[in-house]
């Protein structure tokens, strides 16, 4: 069974967007196992760059490798689900099985998260959407990909 963290700063508050994320890594569970973690907001001045700094240690302690790490960034390129199933497998193959998704907080990624050309980042497109709604957004693309990756009906290609 694959595993995935999600890491991502704050607490969802928005009505709803924790029930929402619930629902789909419930839906999730028969085909991956989901953990997530919240970190708390930086200060609003040091914000970005303390939550990505502190971000690239945790992946450390955790022993996490770029290779299995993908960061959700507004300005990087949006990908197709397909796509994002074809590097979901690859993933999978490199990081024996474990994909860490990194969501920042509301301030977006630090230069030594942004300018790090070895680190994968995704966009949901080219609109901005709060950290929470991207985690949202992130667990019901994670049940479609993992429907996907075992032929199961839930989207239809």
């Amino acid at each position: 069974m694959f595993r995935v963290v999600i890491i991502s700063f704050g607490k969802l508050k928005l009505p709803g967007s924790r029930s929402l994320c619930d629902y789909y890594l419930r839906n999730c569970a028969r085909f991956i196992k989901v953990d997530e973690i919240e970190l708390p907001l930086g200060p609003q001045k040091m914000g970005q760059e303390a939550e990505s700094k502190h971000l690239l240690q945790l992946l450390g302690k955790l022993k996490v490798s770029s290779s299995q790490a993908i960061f959700l960034d507004e300005k990087a390129p949006s990908q197709s689900t397909k796509k994002w199933l074809e590097s979901w497998n690859r993933k999978c193959r490199q990081g024996n099985g474990l994909i860490v998704y990194a969501i920042g907080g509301p301030f977006g990624w630090h230069g030594c998260i942004k300018d790090d050309q070895s680190l994968e980042k995704v966009s949901f497109g080219l609109q901005t959407h709060s950290h929470e709604l991207s985690r949202v957004i992130l667990c019901e693309q994670l049940y479609r990909v993992g429907s996907l990756s075992q032929a199961h009906p839930f989207h239809n290609p």
